[in-house]
């Protein structure tokens, strides 16, 4: 079995010298980071949700796909934690207000599904 390379990082390490006030802007443009990175937080968040369904669906059917769908689902959750940390210091944003946003929000897989 070939096993996926992983590389520890920590969002919280390389943004540790960052701080809000160092990305002051208007709030037309505040709100325009928003909306930029909103979908991208999301979407990486969402990684955790695909690969259940993928597991409940029995796609995941080999060691291989396992051990790469693991790497992968913690490299997600790092990217989730990143973008956390971009938006509370490009566009005001709070990890608990996020967090919370992120757990209310419907997963559908339907579209995807229907290709399978």
């Amino acid at each position: 079995m070939t096993t996926p390379i992983r590389r520890n990082w920590s969002p919280k390490e390389l943004f540790n010298s960052l701080t809000p006030a160092m990305f002051n802007a208007a709030p037309s443009d505040v709100r325009a980071r928003w909306d930029k990175l909103w979908p991208d937080l999301y979407t990486e968040y969402d990684a955790r949700h695909l690969k259940k369904e993928l597991a409940d669906r029995n796609l995941i059917v080999s060691d291989e796909a396992t051990a790469f769908f693991s790497a992968w689902a913690i490299d997600e959750e790092r990217h989730t934690d990143g973008f956390i940390r971009i938006i509370e210091l490009v566009a005001n944003g709070s990890e608990k207000d996020l967090r919370e946003r992120l757990d209310a929000r419907s997963h559908d897989f339907g579209p995807i599904i229907e290709q399978l």
